[in-house]
C-alpha cells in the first residue's frame, strides 16, 4: 500500500497538487462561515475538472467540478449580499426542506445509477448517489444551513474506503481531511447559531 501510494503522489500533476490545496482552503473558510470560501472552492473546482477531463478522462466527474464551480459563483454573490445588509446566516434546516433534500437526492440517484449502470459503471447507484448528495450538500452550504456539515461527514465517511478499496490512497486521505474539517464546520456553525440566539435574546 505505501509503495502505491508513493506511486501515486509522484504521478501527481501540478493542477491536482493546487487544486489539492486550495480544496482545503475552500473547507477550512467555509468552516468559518468566511465568503473567501467560494474563492478557492471555484479555483479548486475548475483545475479539478481540466484534470479530469484531460489526465484522468473522467468525464462524470468532470460534470460534477463544473457543477461545483457554477454553485461557487452563486454562494460567492448569496454570501456576499447576505454579509453586507448582516442579516443572520446560519440558520437549521426546516422539516419539509430535510424531506424534498433527501427526496431530491434518492430520485436522481435511481435515475443518474441507472444511466450510469447501462454504460458499465462499476459502482453506479453508490457513485451517482455521491454526486447527487454532494450538490444537494453544496447547495445547503450555499444557504448557509448548518446540517450541510453533517451531509458532508456521511459523504466524506462514504468516500474513504470507496477510494481506499479502489487503489486511491491519497484521496482516501483527502477524504479524512475533509470529514475532520466538517465536524470543525459543525461545531463552529453551532457556536454561531448560538452567539446569535444570545443577541437575539439580549436585544
Amino acid at each position: 500500500m505505501l509503495d502505491q501510494l508513493s506511486k501515486q503522489i509522484s504521478e501527481i500533476s501540478w493542477v491536482q497538487w493546487v487544486s489539492f490545496l486550495t480544496g482545503l482552503l475552500y473547507v477550512y473558510y467555509a468552516a468559518k462561515d468566511d465568503v473567501r470560501c467560494w474563492i478557492w472552492g471555484i479555483l479548486s473546482s475548475a483545475l479539478w475538472s481540466y484534470s479530469s477531463w484531460f489526465e484522468l478522462k473522467l468525464k462524470s466527474d468532470t460534470l460534477l467540478q463544473l457543477v461545483y464551480v457554477i454553485l461557487g459563483f452563486v454562494g460567492w454573490y448569496y454570501w456576499t449580499k447576505k454579509k453586507q445588509i448582516k442579516t443572520v446566516t446560519v440558520s437549521r434546516i426546516k422539516p419539509m426542506e430535510l424531506f424534498w433534500f433527501a427526496a431530491t437526492g434518492l430520485v436522481i440517484t435511481l435515475f443518474l445509477g441507472t444511466y450510469m449502470k447501462s454504460h458499465g459503471a462499476a459502482y453506479p447507484f453508490l457513485d451517482a448517489g455521491l454526486f447527487a448528495f454532494s450538490v444537494e450538500a453544496t447547495l445547503l452550504l450555499v444557504q448557509e444551513k448548518l446540517e450541510n456539515w453533517i451531509a458532508w461527514m456521511i459523504i466524506n465517511s462514504i468516500s474513504i474506503p470507496i477510494f481506499f478499496l479502489r487503489g486511491g490512497y491519497l484521496f482516501s486521505i483527502l477524504f479524512i481531511i475533509y470529514l475532520i474539517l466538517a465536524i470543525k464546520g459543525w461545531i463552529g456553525w453551532n457556536r454561531i447559531l448560538s452567539t446569535n440566539a444570545n443577541k437575539k435574546v439580549i436585544s
